[in-house]
């Protein structure tokens, strides 16, 4: 997972500090938050690419 965060920092241009994922383990459907937007990770079949998808929190928090 330390390897997926950092290259998400890379790729989205910003610190591994400002990316929190809802897992401990990498796995498709995994939400990611970077700097206060959501997004699903869509993981291809063999590990070695994915995208992300923006989300929405039904309840975000206040």
């Amino acid at each position: 997972m330390v390897g997926f965060i950092e290259r998400v920092a890379k790729n989205e241009r910003t610190d591994k500090n400002n990316i929190f994922v809802n897992s401990t383990q990498l796995a498709d459907g995994v939400i990611v938050k970077i700097k206060g937007d959501y997004y699903k990770v869509n993981l291809s079949t063999d590990q070695q690419s994915y995208t992300l998808t923006k989300s929405y929190l039904i309840n975000p928090e206040k």
